[in-house]
């Protein structure tokens, strides 16, 4: 397991210690958790920003493609009527 020196404020530090002791946990452990769920959310919000960009590119799209769909189905619904 690699390991991280941060240099923090007394503040946070001393935040830090009273959410450990209140957890019945260690600052290492309250940290590594906290570091965990910043880069978890990090990675969401990167996918997210990905799927907008798509969305947003294949919306250009959109109109070429109602149009390919609406003549296949037509071509669908006729071809299998009976006359």
């Amino acid at each position: 397991m690699n390991s991280l020196h941060i240099p923090i404020h007394k503040t946070l530090h001393d935040e830090l210690l009273e959410v450990a002791k209140q957890q019945q946990s260690t600052k290492t452990e309250v940290a590594r958790r906290a570091l965990e769920a910043y880069v978890c959310a990090h990675h969401q919000q990167k996918t997210y920003q990905e799927m907008q960009r798509y969305a947003e590119e294949m919306a250009k799209h959109s109109g070429e493609f109602v149009k390919e769909t609406d003549k296949a189905v037509s071509k669908q619904v006729l071809g299998s009527t009976q006359w």
